[in-house]
């Protein structure tokens, strides 16, 4: 009897192994930590919330989705050991949810490499925007491309010349190809060719070190009646917070990655010669 009883419970457990579905994997290198952690965790939580919903009700074909996350810090070194990680040891099915653009330039490549998908990003850069589409990349939101030009045709709305634009920027992939993609606009839809004339202030990524910036800004001849900023909140705040009161007629964009919650609440004072991009 015991025997019997033993081999029914090996094949019982052997039946539920075989027949078990797996769960649908997807991976995510993110910013838990570090100054851009409120976009990370929000885009974690976000998606955990609405995966939690549907396993709720079944999943899908009775796979429930598991999401696996890794924290990058926003810092490209991290996010090429997270995403080896994620593809090889993990076996993810896709890549969700990566914030910034100098995470993203090194993680899709690895992923579309393997065949794998890479979808909704957190970055509006062209490097993810190719013509002809790449075929494992699916963009959820706009590109910067798309905000960049909204704001120079609000800047021109104004009666501001182009020669009173100025550009403070991140001095990374995110940084620079915003600032090229507004050169681009600036040539194709407004005809201005003396694109060369602007030199972008400029921080490092992760940092707070706007002051060289600031001080070059003060000391030019040429006060901007309009920035074009491309950067992450903090360091956004602190070159607006200081340099709102001397620049008194001067208007600050911001676009949409700095996260306009948590810029809005760093910054010392609202008022309408403040502006962010939302998507």
């Amino acid at each position: 009897m015991r025997h019997t009883l033993l081999l029914l419970l090996i094949f019982s457990f052997l039946a539920s192994s075989l027949f078990a579905k797996e769960s649908i994997k997807l991976g995510m290198s993110t910013a838990l930590t570090g100054p851009n952690q409120f976009l990370g965790i929000s885009m974690r939580d976000g998606m955990l919330q609405y995966f939690n919903e549907v396993n709720k009700q079944g999943g899908i074909n009775n796979r429930e989705i598991e999401l696996i996350v890794y924290d990058d810090s926003y810092e490209p070194q991290k996010t090429k050991i997270n995403t080896k990680k994620l593809l090889f040891e993990h076996q993810v099915l896709a890549m969700v949810g990566n914030v910034g653009t100098p995470t993203a330039a090194i993680s899709y490549k690895m992923v579309t490499a393997e065949k794998k998908i890479f979808y909704a990003a957190f970055s509006g850069a062209s490097l993810l925007r190719s013509t002809p589409p790449d075929p494992y990349i699916f963009n959820f939101r706009a590109s910067y491309k798309e905000e960049i030009k909204m704001i120079i045709k609000d800047i021109f709305d104004r009666g501001i010349s182009p020669h009173k634009i100025g550009f403070f920027i991140q001095n990374d992939s995110y940084g620079l190809g915003g600032f090229e993609v507004a050169k681009q606009i600036l040539r194709e839809e407004t005809g201005f060719e003396q694109t060369e004339q602007y030199v972008p202030l400029t921080y490092e990524r992760n940092s707070l070190d706007v002051e060289p910036a600031i001080a070059k800004l003060i000391s030019s001849d040429n006060t901007p009646l309009a920035i074009i900023i491309i950067g992450t909140y903090r360091p956004s705040a602190k070159f607006i917070n200081y340099l709102y009161a001397p620049l008194s007629q001067t208007r600050f964009y911001n676009l949409s990655f700095s996260g306009a919650p948590v810029l809005a609440e760093s910054l010392n004072q609202h008022t309408d010669r403040i502006y962010i991009t939302q998507v």
